[in-house]
């Protein structure tokens, strides 16, 4: 077999003449193709190439799973910041799943025109600097533009994040789209707790939204 098991290579003989004949022995070079899905299995965690694509697409869903997550912890403490009570509910979700509308909608666009790894790396920074922006916002109608681009860039990272990566293991698209899901889920759960005990200690919600931020930098 060749370097990366996709054909197979060897020698035969033909002997030429008849049983009277005197025999020669020609050598002849030949290799014989072997198809995708009989060679080698994919390694969709070894680490490097396509193996860390898919670990970055995971990482994405985590981190917008951690936002949608704790954003109903930070409800009231925005609310009490602004002096809005209860109506900022009612202002922040359709500024909120209005970006996510338009991002899933646009980066369908852009990912079959530029490709879906740049939308991805893109989304995130943009993910990034929205959440930044919250960290710094001191008027709530910079909070609003922040979440609607927080979302707008989350509904690019989750629809474009899950075709990234499916198409990265074809063979294992079951398994890596289980991992997705997996990673979304530990974020969603795992947020709320963490936002609650970290407020109610006393850190301040802009601190945590530019810890957010950071982690979407580093990523």
């Amino acid at each position: 077999y060749d370097s990366d098991g996709a054909a197979w290579r060897g020698r035969r003989t033909i002997r030429h003449g008849g049983p009277a004949a005197k025999d020669e022995v020609t050598p002849i070079q030949f290799s014989v193709s072997v198809p995708a899905s009989q060679t080698r299995p994919e390694r969709p965690w070894k680490i490097g190439g396509r193996g860390t694509l898919a670990a970055t697409c995971c990482a994405a869903l985590f981190l917008f799973a951690v936002y949608l997550g704790a954003i109903g912890i930070f409800l009231p403490v925005l609310g009490h910041t602004f002096g809005l009570g209860p109506a900022v509910e009612g202002r922040i979700f359709p500024a909120n799943f209005g970006g996510f509308i338009a991002g899933v909608l646009v980066c369908g666009f852009l990912s079959d025109r530029i490709g879906r790894k740049r939308v991805l790396l893109g989304a995130i920074l943009v993910f990034a600097l929205a959440l930044g922006l919250a960290g710094f916002a001191r008027t709530f109608g910079v909070v609003l533009v922040a979440f609607a681009l927080i979302g707008a860039s989350g509904g690019a990272m989750e629809t474009v994040a899950s075709a990234l990566a499916a198409d990265l293991f074809p063979q294992r698209r079951a398994a890596i789209l289980n991992a997705l899901q997996v990673a979304f889920g530990a974020g969603a759960g795992l947020s709320p707790l963490l936002a609650h005990r970290l407020l109610a200690a006393g850190m301040d919600w802009h601190r945590l939204f530019l810890a957010a931020a950071l982690a979407s930098i580093v990523l």
